[in-house]
């Protein structure tokens, strides 16, 4: 697929969604977003500074499933 073909679907499909929207009586553009944090956690704009390291080997022996 081409990006001017990309491009397209894309405004179809923007346009579309508005029109649906619309039709069942709510704002045409979304208001809310949902935000996996583990997405975020991991995403190369995000500082490696301020990402959380992730659990020790402490934490992941302690919830083992073994250790239950």
């Amino acid at each position: 697929m081409t990006l001017g073909c990309a491009g397209l679907l894309t405004e179809l499909h923007d346009r579309l969604r508005g029109l649906v929207r619309e039709d069942a009586g709510r704002d045409p553009e979304p208001t809310a977003a949902i935000v996996d944090p583990q997405s975020v956690r991991a995403a190369a704009t995000v500082p490696a500074s301020s990402r959380w390291p992730g659990p020790t080997a402490a934490t992941r022996a302690a919830w083992s499933p073994g250790r239950r």
